[in-house]
């Protein structure tokens, strides 16, 4: 699943810094993290927002020949 740390409460224009079990810090752009109970949570509370990783989108068709 691909998340992004979400926004803070307090200032909504912020990303929150977020940490995974491991203890490193969450890109600002998102990663694929494991589906797990820990993400999960994180989700669940507004820590985390699920994304969409742009680095596997297709990219745009370059104006092919018809």
């Amino acid at each position: 699943m691909f998340v992004k740390p979400g926004p803070r409460p307090d200032d909504r224009d912020r990303q929150l810094v977020v940490r995974g079990p491991n203890g490193r810090v969450l890109s600002p752009i998102g990663e694929n993290v494991p589906d797990t109970q820990f993400w999960n949570r994180r989700l669940r509370d507004g820590d985390v927002v699920a994304a969409e990783d742009a680095s596997a989108a297709p990219a745009p068709d370059q104006g092919a020949a018809p």
